[in-house]
């Protein structure tokens, strides 16, 4: 199965707007990185739990693609 959670984003630092990637993962569980340009600590949001609401939904929506190809023969998703 595919892992959301390891898909990589970037986000722009408050600060100096250097670019960091973050992984979903860590946006969902609100961690907090340093900024690889001026070295700040940045507190991840996920306000309203958007992001893992998101994830959850597409996670649900991956599984009903992989079992709706499984039923059509002998098809498997490797990505």
């Amino acid at each position: 199965m595919f892992d959301l959670n390891k898909h990589k984003v970037e986000i722009t630092c408050p600060i100096c707007r250097f670019l960091n990637p973050v992984t979903l993962k860590q946006v969902k569980i609100c961690s907090i990185i340093i900024c690889r340009g001026c070295k700040s600590n940045i507190q991840l949001q996920d306000h309203f739990n958007t992001v893992k609401k998101a994830l959850k939904s597409m996670n649900r929506e991956l599984e009903a693609l992989e079992k709706t190809l499984g039923e059509l023969g002998n098809i498997t998703i490797n990505i």
